[in-house]
């Protein structure tokens, strides 16, 4: 019976394994999520804070030492327009604002804590600038709405942190039962994983029920039973940042392509808000390459 067994396992592709595997991980409830850093959660309750003071944002992100530094090259990179360099977190917030050192704290936080998995550098670049692409989109879109842009913002960055997680496990699944997976088998295990490990990942944060929302339907936002329009705002976002992370120039079928996506018009975009977001492309590249540090 055993020899039966290993004939079987020989025969099953390495792709199926570990998604067997991975899926069984899921129902047994065994998995080790990586925690929240206590700083970006503490940046997330400020950043909710409407009375919250700068001089508390810069005390708590100097906790971290290389954080802060990291926080202070991002801000630099942000306001490159500026004649006089930011030498300071207080004068980062004064230059930029509250809401968007926020911003780059708890991105910079969430970056080192779930998008690192030694061999697959280059991936996770590609994983990343994706999710600071929806975050800037997502933003742009409520802007327009005149909707929570902090909240979308979240949403955006964070709608598919499953998958980083998912190559993680993955990546240890694979080594543990001596399976070589193809950039192909990682791509489709991701696409098929990331979702239930997303939302696995989101509630042991205790993250806001509009991101687990974004995280749960931003691929079918039709089928939310809440929060629709922070999913339908999120699947747009995700979307619009594929396209301007994909090609520089604008027009032609993608954008066509785009333009007849539904969750433009649930959210009553009219033609010259499209054409507003697309000529945003530029702006939110500059932005993901400036936080891509």
């Amino acid at each position: 019976m055993p020899a039966l067994a290993q004939v079987k396992s020989e025969e099953t592709p390495p792709r199926a394994q570990v998604l067997a595997a991975l899926r069984a991980r899921l129902l047994e409830g065994g998995l080790e999520l990586p925690l929240l850093p206590q700083i970006a959660s503490e940046v997330m309750a400020l950043a909710g804070n409407p009375s919250a003071e700068a001089a508390r944002l810069s005390a708590l992100i100097h906790r971290d030492p290389a954080l802060a530094g990291k926080v202070l090259r991002m801000a630099n990179s942000a306001a490159s327009a500026a004649r006089m360099p930011v030498v300071s977190l207080q004068q980062a917030v004064a230059r930029l604002g509250m809401v968007s050192v926020s911003e780059l704290a708890f991105a910079a936080s969430v970056q080192g804590g779930v998008f690192t998995v030694r061999g697959h550098e280059a991936l996770l670049r590609g994983l990343w600038r994706h999710a600071l692409a929806s975050a800037s989109y997502a933003r742009e879109i409520a802007r327009g709405r005149r909707n929570n842009v902090e909240g979308a913002y979240l949403c955006g960055l964070l709608h598919t942190v499953g998958k980083p997680l998912v190559l993680r496990f993955a990546v240890k699944c694979a080594e543990e039962r001596a399976l070589a997976l193809s950039p192909a088998d990682l791509g489709g295990l991701l696409e098929e994983l990331h979702v239930p490990f997303g939302m696995v990942l989101g509630e042991s944060w205790k993250l806001p029920r509009t991101a687990l929302a974004a995280i749960a339907f931003h691929q079918e936002p039709a089928r939310a039973p809440a929060f629709r329009t922070e999913a339908v705002v999120t699947a747009l976002a995700s979307a619009l940042g594929t396209h301007a992370l994909a090609s520089a120039v604008r027009g032609g079928p993608e954008e066509d392509a785009l333009r007849a996506l539904p969750h433009a018009a649930e959210l009553n975009l009219y033609p010259e808000d499209l054409d507003a977001l697309f000529a945003a492309a530029e702006k939110v590249r500059a932005a993901v390459d400036s936080l891509t540090v």
